[in-house]
């Protein structure tokens, strides 16, 4: 969230968090209403956008995340908040330089052609929740398997709680995209320096117990 967000009522079509439905006509709507705030409102962060996340609407950034099955951070991308996330699993992915045969687990959010497709071309293994098709519900196995990838990527969520708690993240601390990539890539610096120091700690204990030969 921007504290830079304009005031008063909400005039355009904003666009849904997980997927822009809108008509070209909506989103030429939009960009009018960024050009009148640009020129009439200048404590206003332009370059944030507004998205309509279940009934709440807010103001702001997206910050698209992959980490590795630890939940350590490999890669970050930041966009306006209307940005839907089904669009940049691509790059997530080009950017963390994933090797083949390694397993990429998403909610169901991003479950598509293109997405499915872009995994199988680099020769990674579609973990992907499946999503139930208009008037065709999941069968009881592929029920299971969601079950099976949430109780694993649900450790990503952690990783956004615990950035959120130990370092206040969750809120723009400047104005600009290019700022507040900045500033999430500094928070996630700071997540994984702090995992690994803990996650060191009892390995090397364990090392200093257990001798590595015999008699």
């Amino acid at each position: 969230d921007s504290p830079h967000a304009p005031d008063g009522s909400i005039l355009i079509e904003v666009a849904d968090d997980r997927e822009d439905l809108r008509t070209e006509e909506e989103q030429a709507q939009e960009q009018a209403y960024q050009y009148e705030l640009k020129s009439r409102k200048p404590g206003v962060d332009t370059e944030a956008r507004w998205v309509r996340k279940g009934r709440h609407y807010r103001y702001g950034y997206k910050k698209h995340v992959l980490t590795d099955g630890q939940g350590l951070v490999e890669s970050v991308i930041t966009t306006p908040a209307n940005c839907a996330d089904t669009v940049v699993l691509p790059e997530l992915i080009e950017k963390a330089e994933l090797t083949q045969g390694v397993s990429v687990l998403a909610d169901k959010g991003y479950c598509g052609k293109k997405n499915s497709a872009c995994l199988l071309e680099r020769g990674l293994i579609d973990g992907i929740m499946l999503k139930a098709q208009k008037g065709m519900k999941l069968t009881e196995r592929q029920r299971e398997l969601n079950n099976a990838i949430s109780k694993i990527r649900c450790l990503i969520e952690r990783t956004f709680g615990s950035i959120r708690r130990w370092f206040s993240g969750g809120r723009c601390r400047y104005r600009g995209l290019e700022r507040t990539h900045t500033q999430n890539i500094l928070e996630a610096m700071a997540y994984n320096l702090k995992r690994m120091q803990a996650s060191c700690a009892p390995e090397h204990q364990i090392a200093q117990e257990s001798p590595l030969s015999e008699g």
